[in-house]
């Protein structure tokens, strides 16, 4: 089934479902956003956003289901779909602060950084106070796409206090930072986190790919070969790798060439 026939109906019911053996309990909507959010810290976009659609399917007012499904559209470069679920979201729930927060976020992504914050202030304001710290990343996020670094920096610094630093923050706040050219930030988000989550191949993918940002291919490869030991199947790693590996052959022998030069 295509990921948008249901929108069509706004019948959530129509969405496919995983096969459950007989007897077994039915999943709550919880279930699956746990699932979605731990995919897509691992990368696997795709699959997150079919967790993060069957946990809209069993509880549609899941507001962060509905976020993870425009940010998973997001991270696969999906700017149009990503607009589809936000204004979908934005009209079943419009006084929402979760759904409020993406709607703004894919607005700066649109380029449409004033209105992105708009968004971000009205969900402020509707969260009376007990802001999570998600609303203040994606606020970061809009801020940071405006090259508004130090309004975004307070706000980043509000993720990791309300946090406690948890390291699944730490990689967001880097793939942030990534997102809008800040590599040097991104890359000490990125270590910080693997400080904690030293097991997460697709972190130390994104770890590399800040330290080549850097030209500091030494952290890449090391980087790069973690993340394959973890994870052999990580196709992403194995080009970069490989791109790597180009890369450092063709400057061998551009500096041989220049040296046999009269």
């Amino acid at each position: 089934m295509d990921r948008f026939s249901w929108l069509e109906f706004g019948d959530s019911e129509s969405l496919s479902r995983a096969p459950r053996q007989e007897g077994a309990p039915e999943p709550h909507g919880g279930t699956f956003l746990v699932r979605a959010e731990r995919l897509f810290l691992e990368g696997h976009y795709e699959p997150a956003l079919r967790e993060f659609s069957r946990a809209v399917a069993e509880q549609r007012d899941l507001f962060d289901a509905w976020a993870g499904q425009v940010r998973c559209h997001l991270a696969m470069d999906e700017l149009p779909q990503a607009r589809v679920w936000a204004n979908k979201a934005l009209e079943l729930f419009p006084s929402s602060p979760r759904v409020l927060s993406v709607a703004g976020l894919v607005a700066a992504c649109q380029g449409q950084g004033e209105e992105g914050l708009r968004f971000s202030d009205q969900a402020l304001e509707r969260s009376r106070g007990l802001v999570p710290p998600a609303l203040w990343l994606e606020r970061a996020e809009c801020l940071l796409r405006s090259g508004r670094r130090d309004a975004a920096s307070d706000c980043l610094d509000m993720v990791r206090n309300l946090s406690g630093g948890d390291p699944d923050f730490r990689q967001r706040i880097g793939l942030a930072f990534l997102g809008s050219g800040v590599f040097e930030q991104a890359w000490l988000e990125f270590q910080a986190a693997l400080e904690r989550r030293p097991d997460r191949a697709w972190l130390w993918l994104l770890s590399a790919r800040a330290a080549r940002a850097l030209q500091q291919e030494d952290k890449a490869r090391f980087a790069l070969d973690r993340a394959l030991a973890l994870d052999p199947a990580l196709e992403e790693a194995r080009r970069e790798r490989s791109a790597l590996q180009r890369s450092a052959r063709a400057g061998w022998l551009a500096r041989l060439l220049g040296r046999q030069v009269p």
